[in-house]
């Protein structure tokens, strides 16, 4: 066994390269080498995910009325729930098969069907899935062959449970639309049972399913409906449990406001039990953790949502009537503590908790919950290691207790569990930067996780040994693990969502720096090769369309990549530029030429503080001069070193290239491209080429704005109420002058303005009519959360999902979509993601690209600009939406062409005309 194990190591450390002298080596003997010195901190593991209140594993199928006689097979099937509730999968599988036996022997086949799906669930806990496909179709096989003619509920509730349970393997192996067919078919079995918490459960599951198929509204419906029917329970012990599985359910789909109100609710009822109140404390405590990482993410304050998270999971703790509980309240305390650097409570936190471990019983969740401290233990240790502070626990006594969690899971025969423990004791080697204990204890994790066909755990195992090898100096062996990493990482991302909860991760921590740092490895040294420059390329585009995915929590199917076709759309420059700690990097790629590179040595602090300075000082009219200053050191630092691949010589006339593309990164998202300036020439970039901003290469769909325009515009010159303030927007009076214009314009456009700016209109109209172009002429507001996404309509506002409602509702509005305009709306300040917002409303909207500003504008200009957008677009048909922004950017700059506004002596400068930019497609 151990030598087929070192074997097939192996083969692993060939596939990633790595020369065989590295042995493997058992982590036990890891754990007790002498001499663990803290040498230096390498890069941080991915975070382990928080603990959650809900068991692991939901509980079993249980009986659901007396047995028929056979008290050997009763007792089998009791202890197989004993073992399955104790996380003892392994035993429950061994005990259950004497149970299947016994029941097979007096010809029960009811119970034998009851049995063969708890045999499923704990080969799916324990990623078995052949076994588990099996038993599966074993016992529904059984249930559909020996229909009674006239079923008793028990025959329903046993039904449902094996349709459950195939759809809960469904839903692990990918089969989104299978695992939500049998879970209504599991409702339905429920139903004729009576069986309240499998009808809960089941449409959780189905909310759950219909979320990550994109169907966010009607997941909202569903979960909607389940909490309206739990308010009419009188039975307070079930309404509270289904209010806080609700409550779970809502957070993992990202409505975090509703998920405090119904845990809070929940815990207002579960005022009997103290288990109750603890399991949801615990969950209370996980929502206003992430509810404080979305502020942070966002910008706003944080430290409120933080401090009521450690209140919760300290008053979890104190009612948790078992120490299991206590643990997992604790560690997720302690987590959040360290990330705090609230480093005093967390060792007096870890000094009250450190001896309580040798009691916890043998269990996944008890193994989850000491590496969720070891966790917290080397970020603790991180963090005084950069304060030349006395560390927490010695590194030699993490080992030591990772260790442990191997052996426990191992005693578990629970390998899902080990690869976890085994890559966690690789983590803390890679800590402390001994290469090949670390490299060796990973490559085990890994095999382990590859053995499991588990891509959420396989993904975080090669990206850790991707930074140990880079740190090893093996470069080359680096490369292909991140390699490896990026394809697991694509298979676990074509649905988050489906990952369990306990291994549910945090798009920034646990994502974004895997494609970043795979990136600058790439990018190393003077000349990286021309496939290296591609493969950069290709993992921002990667990062670009998992953070869209992450926004719009589904999964974006129809993609097309712009990079392999560039050369087909002759006139367009794609920059890459690329944020890394100590550079920026600059890649171009033209038609029929290889990329090209230009680095700035400059940190990341010290750029982002450039760029804000200039986002600031283009919004100031008194500062323009200091504002052209800092456009032409970005100009020199990102377009100059290029100028000559761009233009064939120097003059205004020859250059074949018509419009940059810009896939954005970092602070730069949120800044005006076209506003760079030309020192030596004096001039814009927007002088010299159209510019679009693509979020991501993949996303765009290159198919030129068809005519003739068929537009819809709708918007308000009164006061709007906004959605988060007791207070209006202030009223455009500009509007109805720029629609006047459109119409003028462009005879097929339809109106919606003032008091029939509503979302019943909006849908009506949407219902009847085809449009290429939605003109929004309204507030609103684009952030990274979908939950701060707005546009402001007379009688509400109208939220990204609002949107995907609207257009999803009819066959009609999302097939011939081809642009929607925001022009009075703008980006969220502090959030340097915001324009995710943009463009998941466009994607939402079933789009390709949309023109939008960057920041509140004068109203005035705003209508004369879209003016002279639209009348671009219909004197000359043959022109791409950039370049008809371009020219009435352009006509801004030169006042002498009796531009048809007042008072335009300031509007040359590009407060006015810079924050109107093309995302997305711009032919």
């Amino acid at each position: 066994m151990w030598h087929q194990r070192l074997i097939h190591l192996s083969r692993i450390f060939q596939r990633f390269g790595i020369p065989s002298r590295h042995r493997s080596l058992s982590f036990l003997k890891w754990a007790v080498i002498g001499g663990l010195m803290a040498l230096g901190i390498a890069a941080i593991a991915p975070a382990f995910p928080i603990a959650t209140a809900q068991d692991i594993p939901p509980a079993p199928n249980q009986a659901p009325a007396p047995t028929t006689p056979s008290l050997a097979a009763d007792a089998f099937l009791q202890a197989g729930i004993d073992h399955y509730d104790a996380e003892r999968f392994a035993e429950a599988i061994a005990t259950w098969q004497a149970a299947l036996d016994a029941y097979t022997m007096q010809g029960d086949r009811l119970y034998q069907a009851l049995v063969l799906s708890n045999l499923s669930l704990a080969h799916q806990h324990l990623g078995q899935w052949h076994q588990a496909e099996q038993t599966i179709g074993d016992s529904l096989a059984l249930l559909v062959e020996n229909t009674p003619s006239q079923p008793l509920p028990a025959y329903f509730e046993i039904y449902g449970k094996a349709l459950n349970a195939k759809g809960r393997l469904d839903w692990s192996r990918d089969r989104p639309e299978d695992a939500l067919n049998f879970w209504q078919q599991a409702e339905a079995a429920y139903h004729q049972a009576g069986y309240t918490i499998g009808i809960l459960g089941s449409r959780i599951n189905q909310a759950q399913v219909l979320q990550s198929l994109g169907f966010n509204q009607r997941a909202r419906e569903v979960l909607s409906r389940l909490g309206a029917d739990l308010e009419q329970y009188a039975d307070t012990s079930i309404k509270a449990l289904g209010l806080r599985n609700l409550g779970n359910a809502l957070r993992r789909i990202g409505e975090l406001e509703e998920s405090q109100k119904v845990l809070k609710h929940s815990l207002a009822i579960a005022n009997q039990s103290a288990a109750s109140q603890s399991a949801t404390l615990l969950d209370l405590g996980n929502t206003e953790r992430a509810l404080g990482n979305q502020a942070a993410a966002i910008g706003e304050a944080s430290e409120s949502h933080f401090d009521e998270a450690i209140e919760a999971y300290a008053e979890s703790a104190e009612k948790a009537p078992f120490l299991l509980n206590q643990i997992k309240a604790h560690a997720n305390r302690l987590s959040l503590l360290v990330e705090m650097d609230r480093l005093n409570e967390a060792r007096l936190l870890w000094n009250a908790v450190q001896f309580q471990l040798p009691q916890l019983p043998l269990s996944r969740t008890a193994i989850y919950g000491q590496l969720n401290l070891i966790q917290s233990l080397s970020q603790f240790n991180k963090k005084q290691s950069l304060d030349a502070g006395v560390n927490l626990i010695s590194w030699e006594a993490i080992a030591n207790l990772t260790a442990q969690t191997v052996q426990q899971a191992e005693q578990l025969t629970d390998q899902r569990a080990k690869a976890y423990a085994l890559g966690q004791l690789g983590n803390v080697y890679e800590q402390t930067q001994q290469w090949q204990a670390a490299t060796d204890l990973t490559l085990q994790a890994v095999q382990l996780a590859e053995e499991l066909d588990a891509d959420d755990i396989q993904y975080r195992w090669e990206w850790q040994l991707g930074r140990i090898l880079q740190k090893s100096g093996k470069e080359a062996e680096a490369v292909h693990a991140y390699e490896e990493a990026t394809r697991s990482l694509k298979r676990v991302r074509s649905n988050l969502l489906r990952i369990d909860s306990e291994v549910q991760f945090s798009f920034r921590d646990n994502v974004e720096p895997l494609y970043r740092e795979f990136a600058d490895l790439l990018l190393q040294g003077e000349n990286p090769s021309p496939r290296n420059l591609r493969q950069a390329t290709e993992q921002i585009d990667a990062l670009q369309l998992a953070e869209l995915e992450n926004f719009l929590r589904c999964n974006i199917l129809d993609t097309v990549d712009i990079a392999e076709r560039i050369s087909d759309l002759g006139e367009a420059a794609v920059f890459y530029p690329i944020v890394l700690p100590d550079r920026l990097e600059v890649l171009l790629i033209l038609p029929n030429q290889t990329i090209q590179r230009h680095t700035i040595a400059i940190p990341q602090y010290e750029f982002d503080r450039v760029v804000g300075d200039w986002a600031i000082l283009l919004k100031i009219l008194s500062r323009a001069n200091r504002a052209k200053t800092v456009a032409t050191q970005l100009y020199e630092w990102m377009i100059q070193p290029f100028e000559t691949f761009l233009e064939a010589d120097q003059s205004l006339e020859t250059s074949s290239i018509k419009t940059l593309v810009f896939v954005l990164d970092g602070a730069l998202r949120n800044i005006p491209m076209g506003a760079l300036r030309d020192g030596l020439r004096d001039r814009y970039l927007i002088e010299r080429y159209a510019i679009a901003v693509a979020p991501g290469l993949q996303l765009v769909d290159p198919t030129p704005l068809s005519r003739p325009i068929r537009i819809l515009t709708a918007g308000s010159t009164e006061p709007l109420p906004h959605p988060f303030r007791n207070s209006a927007f202030p009223a455009l009076e500009s509007v109805q002058d720029e629609m006047k214009r459109i119409r003028e314009l462009i005879p097929r456009t339809d109106e919606l303005l003032n008091q029939a700016f509503t979302m019943a209109n909006l849908e009506s109209q949407l219902s009847r009519t085809n449009y290429s172009i939605l003109h929004f002429a309204t507030h609103g507001v684009f952030s990274s959360n979908p939950a701060r996404t707005y546009i402001a309509l007379t009688d509400t506002a109208l939220f990204s999902e609002d949107l995907d409602a609207l257009v999803r509702a009819n066959d009609l509005g999302g097939s011939n979509i081809q642009m929607i305009v925001f022009s009075a709306c703008q980006t969220a300040a502090g959030d340097d993601r915001a324009t995710l917002g943009l463009a998941g409303l466009t994607v939402r909207a079933g789009a390709r690209s949309a023109l939008a500003t960057l920041w509140d504008v004068n109203d005035e200009a705003t209508a004369v600009l879209m003016g002279r957008f639209y009348e671009e677009l219909v004197s000359h048909p043959s022109i791409s939406r950039s370049e008809a922004l371009r020219r009435a950017q352009v006509s801004f700059l030169r006042t002498e062409e009796n531009l048809d506004f007042e008072n335009f002596l300031d509007w040359p400068s590009p407060f006015y005309w810079s924050p109107f930019v093309i995302v997305g497609n711009w032919l």
